[in-house]
Order: C-alpha cells, then sequence, then structure tokens
C-alpha cells in the first residue's frame, strides 16, 4: 500500500510539472472574403501577424507564416502563430510568450518603448 501511494504521490507531482509549461505557439483561426464576397481560396498564402499594445500604437511582435494553402477552404484559415519567420523584435532570445510578459517593458517598432 505505501509503495502504490507513493508512486501516486510521484506522478501526480511529476504531471503538475509538466501542466505548467505554457505553449510556445497559439493558433488563429479566421475567414478571408475578397471584395467581391467570394472566399480567398489560393495555394500558397501569406500571413502577417502583430501582437500590440492594448491602444494599437505599439506592434511589439511580428510574425509572417508564408505558403497556407487555402485551396477549397471557403476562406477559412487556421494558422499557428510562433512557428513562422519573427521578423521583430531582432532579439533571437524574445519569444512569442515574451509579448505577453507584463512586467517587462517592450520595445515597439520604430524604437519607442
Amino acid at each position: 500500500m505505501r509503495i502504490g501511494t507513493s508512486l501516486i504521490l510521484f506522478l501526480a507531482f511529476f504531471a503538475a510539472l509538466v501542466v505548467e509549461a505554457a505553449p510556445a505557439l497559439f493558433t488563429y483561426q479566421g475567414r478571408i472574403l475578397k471584395s467581391d464576397g467570394q472566399a480567398l481560396e489560393h495555394n500558397s498564402v501569406s500571413f502577417i501577424f502583430e501582437i500590440t499594445n492594448p491602444n494599437g500604437t505599439c506592434v511589439i511582435y511580428r510574425e509572417q507564416k508564408d505558403g497556407i494553402n487555402m485551396v477549397n477552404s471557403k476562406g477559412v484559415f487556421d494558422v499557428p502563430i510562433g512557428s513562422g519567420t519573427k521578423l521583430f523584435p531582432a532579439d533571437p532570445f524574445y519569444s512569442l510568450l515574451d509579448a505577453f510578459n507584463n512586467t517587462k517593458t517592450h520595445d515597439c517598432v520604430g524604437g519607442a518603448t
């Protein structure tokens, strides 16, 4: 009985450590319609995603995701952010998760903070 209890406690502790890790990316979903109301269905679509401050005056993270196949999608897309090409900031150690850290000062595109 004690071995079983110890094993359960060990597994519960280990599982808690694994659960604490935040994902390195998230998914953005939407639908794109052309100006004539028809769905965008192209075989290679590029997206640029920007994360800004609350009032939208400071871009603190920018990423480009290329080559999204939207053929037969009816304009619906599902793109992982965090797996594309980071365009800003240039710091290689700055991650997507850092953009959501409210305890640090962020640089904006154009040089402001």
